[in-house]
C-alpha cells in the first residue's frame, strides 16, 4: 500500500500537482485510510508550491499507512497554511 501511495500514476515525466490531490486521497481511502481534507485555497499559482503540496500530502499518507495504522489523517490547505498530520498531533 505504501508503494502505491508513493508511486505516480501519471508516469515519471509529469510531476503531480495540488489539483491531483483528489485522486491521491481517493487512492488512500480505497486502501483503507480515513482521510479528511479541507482545502480553502484551491488555486496555487506557483508550480513549485503546487508540486510540494502534493508531495507533502503524499508523504503524510504514506507515513500514516506505514506507522500509524488506522489513525485518521487530516490534510488542510489555506492562505499561508499547509498542514498534514494524524489526529494524534493535535
Amino acid at each position: 500500500m505504501v508503494a502505491a501511495l508513493r508511486s505516480d500514476a501519471s508516469g515519471p515525466s509529469v510531476a503531480p500537482v495540488a489539483t491531483d490531490l483528489g485522486d491521491l486521497v481517493a487512492q488512500a481511502r480505497r486502501a483503507g485510510l480515513e482521510v479528511s481534507v479541507v482545502a480553502t485555497d484551491t488555486v496555487i499559482h506557483d508550480p513549485s508550491v503546487s508540486i510540494a503540496t502534493y508531495r507533502i500530502v503524499q508523504e503524510a499518507l504514506a507515513n500514516v499507512a506505514r506507522y500509524a495504522g488506522p489513525a485518521p489523517l487530516h490534510c488542510g490547505t489555506g492562505p499561508g497554511r499547509r498542514r498534514a498530520g494524524d489526529h494524534r498531533d493535535r
